[in-house]
């Protein structure tokens, strides 16, 4: 009941890495952000368009099914087709609950502060079912000298996709985020 809205950030993996979806929650006013479902698909190079299609769909009904809430998804901009194929599938499925949209992709720095701040004003919280993010967090390296890029760990190990992923959960936000 005190989940104001759900947004759901997308990163799209390649032949090397994995495509990985967060659902976070956002408590009335910014009060707390609430990470509360993750996907890690890893093999992403395996997976054809319909499929991918598919767990998109499956993963965002179990969202909306659990919480009752209008979605917003975030999808990496880089990936235009895959972007247009889930929105294809929306229609398919004459979806209401959910519109999807390309992230915003501010830049590495203001995402990486953003979280800092939420985390140390305590108003970050976990699913403890979210392991890969959690994973992420705690293994996620950032070098001050390059402020707007992270030091990627190749293969479906890398925890920037995970990373990725929440911070286009929540970047639409970033204003009102720090304002509360």
């Amino acid at each position: 009941d005190d989940i104001w809205f759900i947004r759901i950030g997308i990163d799209f993996g390649n032949s090397s890495s994995s495509h990985t979806f967060v659902a976070t929650a956002v408590g009335y006013n910014f009060k707390e952000i609430i990470p509360i479902k993750e996907l890690k698909i890893p093999g992403s190079a395996n997976l054809t368009p319909n499929q991918l299609d598919e767990r998109f769909y499956d993963f965002i009904s179990q969202v909306y099914k659990a919480y009752n809430r209008m979605l917003v998804i975030r999808c990496d901009n880089a990936e235009t087709t895959l972007i247009n194929g889930f929105k294809a599938k929306l229609l398919k499925e004459g979806c209401t609950f959910a519109v999807v949209k390309g992230a915003i992709k501010k830049p590495i720095i203001d995402r990486i502060k953003i979280t800092n701040r939420i985390m140390d004003d305590g108003r970050f919280k976990i699913y403890k079912e979210c392991v890969n993010l959690i994973s992420a967090f705690n293994s996620a390296v950032w070098d001050s000298k390059h402020p707007d890029e992270r030091l990627d760990e190749v293969g479906i190990n890398n925890p920037v996709d995970m990373l990725d992923a929440f911070e286009y959960s929540i970047e639409e936000n970033i204003n009102d985020i720090i304002k509360t």
